[in-house]
């Protein structure tokens, strides 16, 4: 693509559900799950590829650059506005690190979409009516201040933070690229599925 954009993997989530850390988990013998979502904005041809939160080492050791999360425990608005604040680049996909099957497809949908309507402050997959924030591109100038000013007033819900942005809602994309694992059930769907293919 020829819009130039930041791409950032939040990797500080507490995966309490999971019980692991959810980053570097595999599914189907595949790289860890941060890896993968690194690899898709990567070849999506993001400029600048970071992640935000969790554990430097180890993420580094996946190639990828880690930034702390300004707000460590605060949830995910907080990677958010860390993300928007360590960009140099307008546009910032800001993806989950635990969609086993993303591709390069879901931040160039995302990308192309916002570029298209250059009225909305962000572009958000929204499957069956509901909006997925953790999978969506924003626009630095538009949101930084707003995000950080919701956030010093004690919201730290991302869907909730959409309200006081225009937002645009992307629904042609496949939402298996972006179904997420939360738990150990989760992981046992993937692996029954793969044992069924082969």
């Amino acid at each position: 693509m020829n819009k130039a954009f930041a791409g950032v993997v939040l990797t500080g989530g507490s995966s309490r559900r999971m019980g692991r850390d959810k980053a570097f988990i595999t599914v189907s013998d595949s790289r860890p799950l941060a890896g993968l979502v690194r690899d898709a904005l990567v070849l999506a041809g993001a400029a600048d590829v970071f992640a935000v939160g969790g554990n430097t080492e180890s993420l580094g050791s996946l190639d990828i650059r880690c930034v702390a999360d300004r707000f460590p425990g605060e949830g995910p608005l907080g990677g958010i506005i860390t993300a928007l604040n360590e960009s140099t680049e307008n546009l910032v996909v800001v993806l989950a690190c635990d969609t086993p099957q993303i591709t390069a497809a879901v931040p160039e949908i995302l990308v192309r979409s916002i570029t298209s309507d250059t009225s909305v402050d962000v572009a958000v997959i929204s499957i069956d009516g509901r909006r997925h924030p953790l999978n969506g591109v924003w626009r630095r100038d538009r949101c930084l201040a707003v995000l950080e000013n919701l956030f010093e007033n004690g919201e730290r819900a991302p869907r909730v933070a959409l309200s006081a942005l225009k937002v645009l809602d992307v629904t042609d994309i496949d939402p298996a690229l972006v179904d997420d694992v939360d738990s150990p059930e989760d992981l046992d769907r993937y692996s029954e599925a793969t044992e069924r293919s082969h």
